[in-house]
């Protein structure tokens, strides 16, 4: 992992640990990879995704309030592909307690060259995420965009 990599990583977890608490706050990695996305739940919990090396997957760790590692991490595929390449930057949403919801994008998933979206949903805090689910083809929103979560709908900006 290249040290920007590394970086970014660590300043994710740093800014999870201040936002949960300030005086407790430990640097850890979560995970290898790049551009990461963090997200705090309404009950103090971490959440921490980043796109892993091609064939690319999102990688997901969970962190308890206060905790200096992750209590649970995933890496989350892009559908059956075998082969898909990074397009973007994951994002992580907490719109609800215990609901998770991870949008990221690809490119040549599951086959082809279309940029494609995938949404992974958590209704039990991140602690299994059902298959991911094709939201849009064609655009790589390069992790820049919301989660509507009352229309259940992805809105993100192209690049």
């Amino acid at each position: 992992m290249s040290h920007a990599a590394r970086t970014l990583l660590l300043a994710a977890v740093l800014a999870l640990a201040v936002a949960g608490q300030a005086a407790a706050a430990t640097p850890f990695t979560a995970g290898e990879g790049s551009t990461p996305s963090v997200a705090v739940g309404p009950d103090g919990t971490g959440h921490v995704v980043w796109a892993t090396p091609n064939p690319t997957k999102v990688g997901y760790c969970r962190i308890s309030p206060g905790a200096a590692a992750c209590n649970r991490t995933e890496l989350l595929a892009y559908g059956a592909s075998a082969d898909a390449h990074e397009a973007g930057r994951p994002t992580v949403f907490v719109p609800s307690a215990n609901k998770v919801v991870i949008v990221g994008h690809c490119w040549n998933c599951p086959s082809g060259t279309a940029d494609r979206t995938y949404r992974w949903t958590s209704v039990d805090n991140g602690e299994s995420f059902a298959a991911p689910t094709e939201i849009d083809q064609g655009m790589a929103g390069e992790g820049t965009g919301v989660w509507l979560d009352d229309a259940g709908q992805w809105v993100g900006v192209s690049s």
